[in-house]
């Protein structure tokens, strides 16, 4: 990610934000699920549990675990297991509401368990779970920070993850040169295993008899061990104990962190990532020590600030700024309420969100400047009482109830905003139940509902839904969260509600959108999985296919939208472009990729180091460019990323995974100054190099580049570059 992008993920100033926004097209479009399950409440599998050299294992057991065990088999002599569940028996749980996050575990006694989840599997698929070695054991220390052990302090497993090529390279990759978005990689480009399935018994639970992940003590010398993950994995843990720093780390099941992983200096982008308030991920090696740092407790108390009266129930968290440490608590009867477990220096951020039901609104308050010589002293809170507006989120088409999450947002220029003086909290959001259902607390006044479903098969709001019109950008701006776009949301409604009014019954309708599914095929027409996928989803995000099957969904009528597909280990790739009309199922050639190389000098033919260089998918870039510049909304759609790099230190590049087929434009870009203040990355314009399509395979060689550092002319975006 070049340090342009972050500015832009940052929302810094104005002028920052045009000029990082100039390459913060190179961003990826999204991603989306595998092939649709068919419309039937009957999940039937059938596969094999093979151990790492193909044989079936001794003692296996194979578990369909969301939160709790809801079914389990043991395969038989030859590995072979059947296994069968209703999707309506699946509990749900928490954001996840949709029965395709329940996994298939796999589990054998000094294996590492394998896993799916049932989303990602094709209803007539053979599923093979494959063990892993489980010869690297996670061995801990925690020392206060005089180097004395901690006793009984605990450390409880909070998300495992899995490499499907069992290997975690491409993982400390990133911890290494974009460090603030390891958990954007696993969460995207790895496979989560709830880890309360270590701990589940073999035997389909009770509704409601859920699991606890695993929680480990240290003993007298402050030690810990942790076997049954397998290597290649990483693990999340979060360490709590008394009057010590409550903090977030993640080990790695391999022995050692070799040299070529470790970093050396911080980049911009991380730079600017911290100023912004982020934190630096603790990755530690199977075998290692954690100091531990003293925290002090943080008190206060909860009352309605036209009653004065205590409100219990209400949660409350702290963050420290630049941290893993975070805390909760609940308050009380009388109102009061006590974190524990952050650190006793640091700018506290705190957050109050009400209790399930109740009619008022959070808070928020921060940073608070803590020292050690100094404790916070504003820390109690009087909430206000909001207006209560509660409905059902319902599909269109079928009349059924939609799981999902509906936020309040509070638009700029509502006057009653003013009475939080400065305190509105960031996020003012309710679940659905299971029907359906939502409740929340919003103020009197201009304001807008935005809900999401767990399920991407729904069309994505649109502008015209805000019922007002958006800045140049196509953004909206809200009180309490900044910028929101539309795309974020599947329905939005605007509301403005009197002051004192009865409670609202509000309804949000999602409607359906055209899916085109379709199945991908290398050139000798073999299928193609572990494929990573963007812009199968309407609302963004990358998705890894682990069949051969993917589905385009929620496309919106006359909507065109471009799909990449990359396999990197067998180097192929493909793009697409559906309207909704194709005839389906479609068959996706991936064809070998294509490499371009070159050297970006300056007018003098001296090479430029660190120089921004990408190739992007022709079409609307340059007046997306000069929209963004001149901080008006761009038009057309928006840019695709094929590939995005930075030149070495003899200004050389090489990009070695473009998808062959695709009309392309390079553009380049002067390096920002060396370790100068971030507001220098303004002075960073691409420029338009070139436009050309690659052969599958082809290996093209560009030369020397150079960018003409002349003044631009008026009216252009930048000055062309000269070969």
């Amino acid at each position: 990610m070049s340090p342009i992008q972050t500015l832009t993920r940052l929302g810094l100033s104005l002028a920052c934000l045009a000029a990082a926004a100039l390459l913060a097209c190179m961003l990826a479009a999204s991603g989306g699920d595998g092939e649709p399950q068919p419309e039937t409440d009957l999940i039937e599998i059938s596969g094999r549990v093979v151990s790492p050299g193909g044989a079936p294992p001794a003692e296996a057991e194979v578990l369909m675990v969301f939160g709790q065990c809801i079914a389990a088999a043991r395969p038989d002599a030859e590995g072979t297991f059947e296994i069968a569940v209703k999707k309506s028996s699946i509990p749900r749980r928490g954001d996840w509401r949709d029965w395709k996050h329940a996994c298939l575990v796999a589990r054998a006694p000094g294996l590492g368990p394998a896993w799916i989840r049932l989303g990602e599997l094709r209803s007539d698929a053979q599923v093979v779970l494959e063990l892993v070695e489980d010869d690297v054991a996670i061995r801990g220390r925690i020392l206060d920070l005089n180097g004395s052990p901690v006793a009984g302090a605990q450390l409880r497993l909070t998300t495992i993850y899995g490499s499907d090529r069992q290997n975690l390279d491409p993982y400390l990759k990133v911890v290494r040169d974009d460090p603030t978005n390891a958990w954007i990689h696993q969460r995207d480009q790895m496979r989560y295993l709830p880890p309360e399935a270590l701990n589940i018994a073999a035997v389909p639970q009770a509704t409601g008899e859920r699991s606890e992940a695993p929680l480990l003590t240290t003993d007298g010398e402050g030690r810990f061990e942790l076997r049954g993950i397998g290597r290649e994995r990483t693990v999340d843990l979060r360490l709590e104990g008394p009057s010590i720093v409550s903090e977030s780390f993640t080990v790695i099941t391999r022995p050692q962190i070799e040299a070529k992983w470790k970093r050396s200096k911080l980049g911009r982008a991380t730079r600017l990532y911290l100023e912004g308030g982020a934190s630096l991920p603790i990755v530690y090696p199977a075998t290692f020590n954690h100091f531990a740092g003293p925290s002090r407790p943080i008190r206060g108390t909860l009352v309605a600030h036209d009653t004065g009266e205590p409100l219990a129930g209400f949660h409350v968290s702290g963050s420290i700024r630049g941290r893993q440490s975070h805390a909760y608590a609940a308050s009380a009867a009388n109102g009061q309420f006590e974190l524990n477990g952050l650190p006793a220096e640091g700018e506290l951020q705190l957050v109050v969100s009400p209790a399930s039901g109740a009619p008022y609104l959070g808070s928020a308050r921060g940073p608070i400047k803590m020292t050690a010589a100094s404790p916070p002293t504003e820390t109690d809170f009087e909430l206000v009482r909001g207006l209560v507006v509660r409905g059902r989120l319902i599909d269109g088409t079928t009349q059924q109830p939609v799981q999902g999450r509906v936020e309040y947002f509070v638009f700029e220029g509502n006057p009653n905003a003013a009475q939080f003086g400065g305190e509105l909290p960031p996020s003012i959001s309710a679940f659905t139940d299971g029907d359906g259902h939502y409740q929340l607390a919003v103020l009197p006044g201009p304001g807008l509902l935005g809900a999401r479903a767990s399920d991407e098969r729904y069309q994505v709001a649109r502008p015209e839904d805000f019922g007002r019109p958006p800045d140049q950008r196509g953004w909206f701006s809200t009180a309490n969260r900044g910028l929101v776009r539309p795309s974020e949301f599947h329905v939005v409604k605007p509301i403005d509600p009197a002051p004192g009014a009865e409670p609202a019954s509000i309804d949000l309708v999602f409607t359906t959108g055209k899916e085109i599914v379709g199945r991908l095929r290398d050139p000798q027409g073999r299928a193609v999985t572990e494929v990573e996928a963007d812009g199968l989803r309407p609302r963004g995000g990358p998705t890894r296919l682990f069949s051969d099957t993917f589905a385009v969904s929620g496309l919106a009528h006359g909507q065109e939208r471009t799909v990449l597909f990359r396999q990197p280990a067998q180097r192929l790739g493909a793009m697409i472009v559906v309207s909704g009309t194709e005839k389906e199922p479609l068959s996706v050639t991936l064809r070998p990729y294509a490499t371009l190389t070159g050297r970006i000098v300056d007018s003098r033919s001296r090479p430029l180091p660190q120089a921004p260089v990408a190739v992007m998918l022709a079409g609307t870039t340059r007046d997306w460019l000069r929209s963004m510049k001149e901080n008006k909304k761009p038009k057309g759609t928006r840019p695709v990323e094929l590939h995005e790099t930075r030149t070495d230190a003899d200004g050389r590049f090489r990009m070695t995974d473009l998808i062959p087929g695709c009309d392309c434009e390079l553009f380049a870009a002067l390096p920002p100054e060396n370790d100068g203040p971030p507001e220098n990355d303004g002075k960073v314009e691409p420029v338009f190099i070139e436009r050309f399509s690659f052969r599958s395979g082809e290996n093209r060689d560009l030369g020397d580049v150079s960018l003409d550092t002349a003044v631009e002319k008026p009216g252009e975006l930048a000055p062309k570059g000269a070969r």
